[in-house]
């Protein structure tokens, strides 16, 4: 739910949250956790909605950064990659990702 609720709202937790779930799964059966795939969609749905109603009626300002390009292409041994980042309506180049 983490995961799916935070990428909605541009927070990428993949790191975290896929380590997580493969820690968590390596002792279940596969049936069983896709029995759970519908109730974690539709939970992280309700709680989707929740967030943005208390954003809309606070009238919360909202602004995640969003990664739009990693120039990977030029990288030579020990350099990070240039990143292109949007926040909000400031954009900015940053070393790494």
């Amino acid at each position: 739910m983490a995961y799916i609720t935070l990428k909605n709202f541009s927070v990428d937790t993949s790191a975290y949250c896929f380590g997580y779930i493969k820690g968590w799964t390596e002792e279940q059966e596969e049936k069983l956790l896709l029995s759970y795939q519908e109730d974690i969609q539709s939970e992280s749905a309700k709680l989707i909605r929740k967030i943005e109603d208390v954003v809309i009626e606070r009238k919360i300002p909202f602004n995640a950064f969003v990664i739009l390009d990693v120039n990977e292409a030029s990288i030579e041994e020990g350099e990070r990659p240039i990143t292109l980042v949007q926040y909000a309506d400031t954009y900015t180049i940053a070393r790494g990702t």
